[in-house]
């Protein structure tokens, strides 16, 4: 009995913990960037990309941001990934189908 009560307040707990961090009417993109194909770097920020999109990592905050299709990105079948110095952007190579 005292394991069956273990089970159930776990369940509860779990259930309450899981649904805490994303508000009621929200979108929340769950994408995979376990495999990362492309890297890229500036003065302030790390770039990581794959198929799926881009990640931001930023140096100072070591905060980190997507960029996919969900959120602005325009295609997400990226090829490539480069930091260009002069002009201080990101440039992405996109393979269009």
């Amino acid at each position: 009995m005292k394991g069956l009560t273990f089970l159930i307040a776990g369940l509860v707990l779990q259930i309450g913990y899981s649904q805490e961090n994303i508000p009621l009417g929200t979108w929340r993109p769950h994408l995979s960037f376990n495999d990362l194909d492309h890297l890229a770097s500036s003065p302030d920020f790390v770039y990581a990309s794959n198929e799926t999109g881009i990640l931001q990592f930023q140096l100072s905050s070591q905060e980190i941001t997507t960029i996919s299709k969900i959120n602005g990105l325009n295609s997400a079948a990226l090829t490539a990934i480069s930091f260009a110095e002069t002009t201080n952007q990101l440039v992405a190579d996109m393979r269009t189908d």
